[in-house]
Formats: structure tokens, sequence, C-alpha cells
């Protein structure tokens, strides 16, 4: 729902008059997302490859026309730290939910991956320093081309509109924006699928769920979720309040996962230290109760933050 919506708000910048049908389009787009599950993972691979080359382009020509437009002294401005701690919070949760394709999206295919043990961990480490340093350049240019009192609150639209040619700019919304939203909504949808089958077959979920057609397609799994992410749509939630309903249950998840897996490795130790992660135990102890303690605040800024609406 939250994914649908935005690519929305992004399309609409070109197209206004879809702003009118926005639930109907919304329901359409996660319909079809959902229907082409159906043809495999290798079929949604590659829809998402293709997006993700073009979405790439956008990028990179978003960040060389803006960066020599920054004007260093916009971030030096007493409204630069706009909403204060809460408002950094809810966009590191926003972010947060955004960038989970680096880590569940591999994660969620190991079964099918070739070398899961190595190839996933590099993928994971490599995709993330790469994406640190895009998101770097493009909040650079977002927030340095125009004053903080223009953008702030804005998607990236504003910005493009002033660095660009108005068809660059179109190109740049379709093939930036929208495929952006895109390639995260479908990454969303395909980390569904094995894991929460695991979990049936191991007695978590009800039996119904372990049903599949005859090629392996768990329907009713995804029925479920299909019907959940339409849910917010047909009642007519904004999108704040969904990434709200969204991020505060996988934040207090992220706690008890983080915590649990101090408790694993004790009670693993063998195959903790076969592990491609392996390190000293002090050091993962650490590492897991920060995260949970990141969490912890993402989760209750949250709570702050859907108590507004």
């Amino acid at each position: 729902a939250m994914y649908s919506i935005a690519i929305i708000n992004y399309a609409s910048i070109i197209f206004p008059t879809l702003l009118d049908y926005s639930k109907i389009i919304s329901v359409l787009i996660i319909t079809l997302l959902f229907a082409a599950t159906m043809r495999g993972s290798k079929f949604i691979s590659t829809i998402n490859s293709i997006m993700t080359v073009i979405l790439i382009i956008s990028v990179f020509i978003f960040i060389v026309f803006g960066i020599s437009k920054v004007q260093s002294g916009y971030f030096s401005e007493e409204n630069f730290f706009r909403n204060g701690f809460s408002g950094f919070i809810s966009a590191i949760a926003i972010m947060g939910w955004a960038c989970q394709g680096t880590t569940m999206g591999p994660v969620a295919v190991s079964a099918v991956t070739k070398k899961a043990k190595k190839n996933i961990p590099l993928g994971i480490l490599l995709v993330t320093i790469l994406l640190a340093v895009v998101y770097f350049a493009m909040s650079y240019v977002a927030a340095g081309v125009l004053p903080i009192e223009e953008v702030s609150n804005k998607n990236l639209s504003l910005v493009a509109k002033e660095i660009f040619p108005y068809w660059i700019f179109v190109i740049f919304i379709i093939g930036g924006a929208v495929f952006a939203i895109a390639t995260s909504m479908i990454t969303a949808v395909t980390m569904v699928r094995y894991p929460i089958l695991k979990v049936a077959e191991d007695g978590w979920l009800p039996k119904i769920c372990k049903k599949t057609t005859v090629s392996g397609y768990p329907w009713v799994v995804y029925l479920i979720f299909y019907i959940v992410s339409i849910i917010p749509i047909l009642l007519g939630f904004s999108l704040d309040v969904i990434v709200s309903l969204v991020m505060i249950p996988y934040m207090i998840t992220n706690i008890y996962c983080n915590l649990a897996c101090i408790r694993i490795i004790n009670q693993y130790p063998k195959q903790w230290e076969n592990s491609i992660l392996h390190m000293p135990k002090i050091l993962m102890d650490i590492i897991c109760v920060l995260a949970a303690f990141s969490a912890l605040i993402v989760c209750y800024n949250l709570f702050i933050l859907l108590d507004k609406y």
C-alpha cells in the first residue's frame, strides 16, 4: 500500500489526473504485481533488473546535473534540521524500510541462490556500501540546490524541475522516482514467498498457509498479503500512517530478533565458529544490543508521530 501510494504521488506530477483515481490505480498496481509473482522469481527478477538499470542511469544523471548547482550556504541555515530529533528518526524509519531490500531481500531468496553462504553476505556488503554513497550524493543535491524552506517535506521533483530541462525531468520522474519505488515494491513482495512458506511448513502458521499450486506457487500466502496490502488503501490511510503501522511492528520484531541472536550464538557455538560472519562474541553482543536499542528509539518516535494523526 505504501509503495503504490508513493508511485501515484510521483506519477501524478506528470499526469495530475491520476490523483482523481488514486485508490483504483493503487489497487491495480498491487494487483498487477501480485499477478506477476505467479510467473516465478526469475520473471520478477528480470523485470526488477531492467527497472534497476534505468533507475541507476536516472540517479546518475540527477547527481551529475545537480551537484554543480548546490549552494553550500543552505546547509548552515537555522531550519536545516527540521522537526528536530523525532523528524530525524521518522526519516530513518522510512529510509530503513525503503532500503530493507539490501538485506532482507537477498536473505529471503537464499533458498534459490547459488553459493548462498558466500554470495549473499558479500552482496549485502557491497550493495549497502554502494547505496550509502549514492544516497549521500542524492541527499547532497536534494538539500543543497534550493533553500530548505522550499524543499522540506517535499519530494525530489521540486529539485529535479530546477536542475533539468523539462524532457529530462519527465524521464527522471518515471525512470528515477517511480522505478525506485517500484523496485523496492517488487523486492518487498518477492521476499515474502520463501520465508513465510517455510514458517508455515514448520508448523508456526495454520496448515492452509502451506497450500501451493502444482508449480509450487504459495497462493494462500500471497492472497493474504494481497488483502492486507489493499485494506489501507480502501480505508483511505495516509502515507505517514501506513509507514507507522508497518514500521512499529517491524521494529518490535527487529528488537526481538537482535536480542535473540545473542541467545542463538550461545546455543550453537560450533555453528557460530564456522559462520562466515564469525567475530569475537563480545563484538557481536555489542552490535546486537545497539541494533535493538536503535530499533527501540525508532519504534518510540513512530508511536509519537502516529499519535499526531
